[in-house]
């Protein structure tokens, strides 16, 4: 009786000092998650452990809660846990391990999954480089409204990377992405518009470098800088939008 009350007591005790140290917020999810088997508060605690949010960063406790997550089929744990292995954040790195949990994830819907093993075949990463079937994994990461996958997508047809050069389907692609703010997605449509012999259109060029640089790509900024300058000779403006370059990282826009 004695042993079960000193265990208690440290049971409590331990359980009190958690609770000093942990927000309450994680709490909740903490107690969601243990408990209640929620498999998305599983996953917003590693991540809170992965990012370093509202507690200290702690990898392997981010695996951890990845790892619960995942055995509740979160799609996205999938990709987390991937990705800690190809980094090596945690864990022993091991690509084969990150490949097979992206392969999992993407089966069961995550579009960032999906776009990783595209990746893979990309660059021939563990598999034989192939560009059609990484274009098949970014088309399916796209349909699942990745932005970024849509853009690789467009960036393919744009250069006809494995397939036929095809601008018009390339513009299908950067649009959704454009739509989402993805501002690369932006500016390879303007980029479209400005070269291409058949769809050629200043206007809506420019209108798209300008809109990649409200969403902070510097070389968008540039792009519309030159056109203020030397388009429509509006020195201050262009002005505004080299100071605006040079802000996000695009040193040309600093020397102007």
């Amino acid at each position: 009786m004695i042993i079960k009350k000193i265990i208690f007591a440290v049971i409590l005790f331990i359980s009190i000092l958690h609770a000093k140290t942990v927000p309450k917020c994680l709490l909740v999810d903490e107690k969601a998650c243990l408990l209640n088997n929620n498999a998305e508060a599983c996953y917003k605690i590693g991540n809170n452990y992965y990012l370093g949010k509202d507690i200290k960063k702690d990898y392997v406790k981010a695996k951890e809660f990845f790892e619960k997550s995942s055995f509740l089929n979160f799609p996205i744990a999938f990709t987390s846990l991937g990705y800690m292995y190809e980094k090596g954040y945690g864990v022993k790195k091991n690509i084969e391990k990150a490949l097979e949990l992206y392969r999992t994830g993407c089966k069961k819907g995550d579009g960032k999954s999906c776009s990783n093993i595209g990746a893979y075949y990309y660059y021939g990463t563990l598999v034989k480089k192939d560009y059609i079937k990484s274009m098949k994994y970014q088309k399916k990461a796209c349909d699942l409204n990745l932005s970024s996958a849509c853009t690789h997508v467009g960036i393919y047809y744009m250069e006809g990377k494995g397939i036929e050069k095809d601008d018009n389907k390339a513009l299908n692609f950067l649009d959704k992405a454009c739509k989402s703010n993805f501002p690369i997605a932006c500016f390879k449509a303007g980029s479209i518009y400005l070269n291409s012999s058949e769809l050629k259109d200043y206007s809506k060029a420019f209108k798209l470098f300008e809109k990649s640089c409200s969403f902070g790509y510097g070389l968008g900024c540039y792009s519309t800088a030159v056109y203020y300058e030397e388009i429509k000779h509006e020195i201050n403006k262009s002005k505004i939008f080299y100071k605006n370059a040079c802000k996000y990282g695009y040193e040309l826009g600093c020397k102007n």
